[in-house]
C-alpha cells in the first residue's frame, strides 16, 4: 500500500463522519433524517420528523 492511498483513505473516512455529526435525529422516534425525511425544527436545537408530528395532532 503506498502514502497516497491510505491519505485517501482517511479523508474519505473523514468525511463519513462530519456527515454523522451533522445529521439530525428525531427527537422523538430517534430516526436519523436519512431515514424519516426532512424534520421540521424547532427552538433549542430539536427536530422532529413529519411522521411524528403528524401522529402528535391526531389524538
Amino acid at each position: 500500500m503506498s502514502e497516497n492511498y491510505n491519505d485517501d483513505e482517511i479523508i474519505e473516512t473523514d468525511d463519513v463522519e462530519e456527515k454523522d455529526k451533522n445529521e439530525k435525529f428525531c427527537f422523538l422516534c430517534r430516526r436519523p433524517e436519512s431515514k424519516a425525511g426532512p424534520m421540521i425544527e424547532l427552538p433549542n436545537n430539536i427536530h422532529i420528523c413529519t411522521d411524528c408530528m403528524q401522529k402528535s395532532f391526531t389524538l
